[in-house]
């Protein structure tokens, strides 16, 4: 069984400077860190006001040598609102500056407001997706790319570096229980855990599976003290069960 934590749960007050709550997140991290925690991860919105919304790939760069070997994992990027050869060297800058601990957790998005600022609809979602998926896979070969699709065009491209784990990142896929039907398109969805992030809670992985709530679905007490705290129930919680015959708790 494995642990992981949500970090956007303790960049939420909007009544302190942002730079304060990411400073009280390092801490928080190390102590996430020497608690047994596996991964961290950051999720994505754009014009989210009156929330606020760091964006992953900075937060979690940031954090990269606070976090021993627990792994960085973006929960979720919203892959149609971006071009895909960013993306691609923003993964591949990432997963060098944690030395290969990067999962790179991608969804469709369901923002209008999110949407409409790239140009798009919610028809475009898995069609954006698909292609992004398909160039970044191949620019990720580090051989030159060149691409024609309904909404990238890419010619004569070649990253200067690729990512450490070959041929790339674990890609995770998001998405609801009943997803649209065209999501059967996506070459990854059947391949990969799902992420399921819930504010402010533990979350456990099981072998192959996805990220579920544990404990009851108990939130996560704001500060380090409380994410130590919560580490040591999650441990004995999962002693628990290893000793009842549950296994990994995946049911």
């Amino acid at each position: 069984m494995e642990f992981g934590l949500y970090l956007r749960s303790f960049l939420t007050d909007r009544t302190r400077p942002l730079y304060e709550q990411i400073d009280e997140l390092v801490e928080i991290c190390h102590v996430a860190r020497d608690s047994g925690f596996s991964a961290v991860t950051m999720p994505q919105h754009w014009v989210s006001h009156p929330t606020i919304w760091p964006q992953p790939f900075q937060i979690l760069a940031r954090l990269a040598p606070e976090t021993g070997d627990m792994r960085l994992l973006t929960g979720i990027v919203l892959l149609p609102l971006h071009n895909p050869v960013q993306v691609a060297e923003d993964v591949a800058t990432l997963d060098h500056l944690c030395r290969g601990r990067f999962t790179f957790g991608v969804g469709i998005g369901y923002r209008e407001t999110e949407l409409g600022a790239v140009g798009a609809t919610r028809r475009d979602r898995v069609p954006r997706l698909t292609e992004s998926i398909e160039i970044m896979k191949q620019l990720w070969t580090g051989e030159e790319v060149n691409y024609e699709g309904r909404y990238w065009t890419v010619r004569d491209a070649k990253m200067g570096f690729t990512p450490m784990p070959q041929p790339h990142p674990p890609i995770w896929m998001a998405g609801p229980s009943a997803p649209p039907a065209d999501m059967d398109r996506v070459p990854e969805r059947r391949r990969s855990a799902a992420v399921r992030p819930y504010r402010g809670r533990v979350l456990h992985r099981p072998a192959g599976g996805a990220l579920r709530p544990r404990l009851g679905g108990g939130c996560v007490p704001r500060g380090a003290r409380g994410v130590r705290q919560r580490a040591g129930a999650a441990r004995a919680d999962a002693r628990r069960r290893v000793r009842e015959g549950q296994g990994d708790g995946g049911g």
